[in-house]
């Protein structure tokens, strides 16, 4: 009698739940070998979550990649004091950010040599920086795009 008195899903419940889940859902799945990757799933066995685990990894690392920009530095002398200019660049990659700062020369070099013909650009990675003044600082060697 028990069993009566419990709730059936229907036919269309279930194809409704289907449909939501191939809308709003994606299924990752890979595989791990039991004997190279032994210490991998010695400790995934510790995990009560392992989807909430691996979502909170996948998350950090976005958010350490976002810690890094690529900026462009334009150094030049404005009536004899040195000046020194910062532009954030929209660029992910080396390679990305190195066509963007060159395509900002293109645009901004004319202005730039009228005013100082001695004015120089440099494209560098930086991080985020609490400490420092500007919030960044500098992670990678200068890259010259003069």
């Amino acid at each position: 009698m028990e069993q009566n008195r419990m709730a059936k899903t229907s036919d269309a419940q279930l194809r409704a739940i289907e449909k939501w889940r191939k809308a709003n859902t994606t299924s990752v799945m890979f595989r791990i070998n039991n004997t190279i990757d032994s210490d991998v799933l010695e400790h995934l066995s510790t995990i009560d979550n392992k989807r909430a685990y691996f979502l909170s990894l996948i998350r950090a690392d976005i958010s350490k990649k976002q810690s890094k920009k690529w900026w462009i530095a334009l150094n030049t002398e404005w009536n004899g004091d040195e000046f020194g200019r910062t532009i954030p660049l929209l660029a992910t990659t080396e390679a990305e950010a190195i066509e963007e700062a060159k395509a900002l020369k293109i645009v901004f070099n004319d202005f730039v040599k009228a005013q100082d013909p001695n004015a120089t650009w440099v494209l560098f990675q930086g991080i985020k920086d609490e400490y420092s003044m500007s919030g960044w600082s500098d992670l990678s060697d200068p890259i010259d795009i003069d």
